[in-house]
């Protein structure tokens, strides 16, 4: 009863509470400049959005956890479940991936975003919800920035285990939430932790890094 009752405070209050401080605390505002900075560098259009509680990935943090992973990039697609108005995407584009997609539920998003990555090249663009996305069947970066709640993403992980049982292959996984704290009643990464088809390879304040079980 009370892990639920915990569970509940999680996703109306506490959640959205440190969201708000994270955004909108002196450092947080120096973020959004930079935000701004990046879309007037590109003349693209990538900030924040209204009650969707849309925010566009850090372009610094995103690049260290690419830099992170130390791998050859060229033999994995990059795919951002949950990508907005496409951010990552164009940071992605920065690295040598085979390709790139994004998958965007809503449609005002993935209108945004088809301007924005107008002329990169590698770059797709999926509107359909996660949970019926198919996993191409190819090395994977997968990038997730806390974007759903646990319900969607225990749906996500039993697809992606379903498509890994059918193709084996290297997948990472990286989940990218910097205010929640690690173990927490609101930290949605125990939904990858507790999955049988990824192993933590990186675990640290900011970000966790899983690699499939091959």
């Amino acid at each position: 009863m009370t892990e639920a009752l915990l569970r509940l405070a999680a996703h109306w209050s506490l959640d959205r509470l440190l969201y708000r401080a994270w955004r909108y605390n002196p450092w947080g505002l120096y973020r959004l400049y930079q935000h701004h900075r990046f879309d007037r560098a590109l003349n693209v259009d990538t900030r924040g959005y209204g009650d969707l509680r849309y925010e566009p990935t850090p372009a610094a943090a995103f690049t260290r956890i690419l830099e992170f992973l130390d791998i050859d990039f060229a033999r994995y697609t990059f795919i951002d479940i949950g990508s907005g108005k496409g951010k990552a995407l164009l940071l992605a584009s920065a690295f040598p991936f085979r390709r790139m997609i994004g998958v965007e539920r809503f449609p005002e998003f993935h209108r945004i975003a088809e301007r924005n990555v107008a002329g990169f090249p590698r770059v797709e663009l999926v509107c359909c919800d996660a949970v019926d996305y198919p996993f191409p069947e190819e090395p994977s970066v997968m990038y997730f920035f806390n974007p759903f709640g646990e319900d969607l993403l225990e749906k996500i992980v039993k697809n992606l285990e379903s498509s890994l049982a059918r193709a084996p292959r290297s997948v990472i996984v990286v989940y990218y939430a910097p205010i929640l704290r690690r173990g927490s009643p609101w930290d949605r990464r125990r939904v990858f932790d507790s999955s049988p088809a990824l192993r933590i390879r990186t675990d640290n304040r900011a970000f966790t890094v899983y690699q499939s079980v091959e």
